[in-house]
């Protein structure tokens, strides 16, 4: 035998072995699916904290506390999405009249 018929019979071994092992798993898939067991047992989800999120007054979008960009006037705390909204906020609420 040649080199050459040596790694083609090796080549074939090998992608018929993938096969079986394919086929090995997915009958094991389905016969769990048919008899009501998982294939797998099922992890538990991690749990994770619920954050409240804030809504932009000037675009609507709702934006996280830690990634927003904040604004503190009157005692009340704004959360914007990005700096430019939280300028477009500032230009137009009333200033205060000097005097």
């Amino acid at each position: 035998m040649t080199f050459l018929s040596r790694f083609l019979i090796f080549v074939l071994l090998v992608l018929l072995v993938s096969w079986v092992i394919w086929l090995v798993r997915r009958v094991r898939f389905w016969m769990g699916f048919l008899t009501g067991r998982p294939s797998r047992p099922a992890r538990p989800l991690a749990e994770k904290p619920e954050v409240a999120l804030h809504r932009d007054p000037v675009c609507g979008m709702f934006v996280s506390p830690e990634i927003s960009f904040t604004l503190e006037q009157a005692g009340q705390v704004h959360h914007f999405c990005s700096a430019e909204c939280r300028e477009r906020f500032k230009n137009k609420q009333p200033r205060a009249a000097n005097g």
